[in-house]
């Protein structure tokens, strides 16, 4: 089974492993930290991209993660699709967006969230691999 994410065919990599607990928001804020810190050659609006992901605990706190998701966007220099770090981090803007202004999915979250870090992985960058996602 393959998954069309952000423009790139994945197929996952299924491991049962004990998880840690982290709400999504955390869990996106974790993930735009570790990119910020690997990602090579950051561009100025990556830079922010990485900003508003890695506020997502705050804009949950006010109750307004529709503004998360279009501060996001705005953030985003479409002339970058082709770039590396663009795509890692649509990668991790991805694993919090599939829910906001629609009912939970753990499983499509889960799943999401494993091929995420799965090709993160596969482009060397170290990122926390097995955290729950199962709630906000």
């Amino acid at each position: 089974m393959y998954f069309l994410l952000s423009g790139v065919w994945l197929r996952p990599l299924i491991l049962i492993v004990e998880s840690k607990k982290m709400p999504i928001c955390e869990t996106v804020s974790v993930l735009a930290s570790r990119l910020e810190e690997q990602l090579p050659n950051i561009t100025q609006s990556q830079s922010k991209m990485l900003g508003v992901l890695k506020d997502m605990p705050r804009y949950r706190e006010k109750g307004d993660l529709p503004a998360w998701s279009t501060d996001y966007k705005a953030c985003r220099n479409k002339n970058e699709k082709s770039d590396p770090n663009y795509t890692a981090i649509e990668l991790v803007y991805e694993v919090g967006r599939y829910n906001v202004g629609t009912e939970f999915d753990e499983k499509g979250t889960v799943r999401i969230y494993r091929v995420a870090t799965f090709y993160l992985a596969k482009r060397n960058i170290s990122v926390p691999r097995f955290l729950d996602v199962s709630q906000w």
